[in-house]
């Protein structure tokens, strides 16, 4: 119930962010960190920069059986236009720029058993981030796909089961998961 309650609430939550901004495109995000929704906020062609906002469940400890629910992230990103080539059906975009994410998340965690579940490490992350890819508009048929990667910097807070304090650490899986490819689809409103 409490995991239904917290989609319910990010998805909510983004639709209306995206519908109190500027929102021009809406779609799916799909990557090895987790899947969820996306929204191109002032990605008009010829633009030199646009916002991305991105709502998704992190699936880190699941494929493993070391969690047994997903975590909850939003991020958001203001991504700098440094390169663009046109062909006849579609515009490249290449960017990169700084952006900001939060969320309920499990972090890394040290023990590799799959024995050993991380239910202990759920716990709200904070982070800075640097997030770089390449965009292709086809404005004809209306779609977007974005192929990026994203770098995160930042705490993570949890309640300690064992020490029952809280702890404050580095959010490990925003660097160690830096590289993971991130895949977005997004169709013109």
């Amino acid at each position: 119930v409490l995991m239904k309650t917290r989609l319910a609430l990010a998805a909510v939550l983004f639709i209306l962010s995206a519908t109190c901004t500027e929102a021009q495109t809406l779609g799916i995000f799909n990557s090895p960190k987790g899947f969820g929704v996306t929204s191109l906020l002032n990605a008009g062609s010829r633009s030199d920069a646009f916002d991305c906002l991105t709502v998704y469940a992190d699936i880190y400890g699941l494929p493993m059986d070391r969690a047994d629910y997903p975590g909850i992230k939003i991020c958001y990103s203001r991504c700098n236009v440094v390169g663009a080539f046109d062909n006849r059906y579609s515009q490249h975009l290449l960017y990169v720029g700084p952006g900001i994410s939060t969320g309920f998340v499990h972090d890394y965690d040290r023990s590799v058993s799959s024995l050993v579940k991380l239910n202990n490490n759920p716990g709200v992350c904070l982070t800075l981030t640097c997030r770089f890819g390449l965009l292709i508009q086809v404005p004809d048929k209306g779609i977007n796909i974005d192929f990026s990667a994203q770098l995160e910097a930042g705490m993570h807070l949890r309640d300690d089961e064992i020490l029952k304090q809280k702890d404050l650490t580095w959010y490990k899986n925003g660097l160690y998961q830096a590289l993971y490819p991130q895949i977005s689809i997004s169709f013109d409103l």
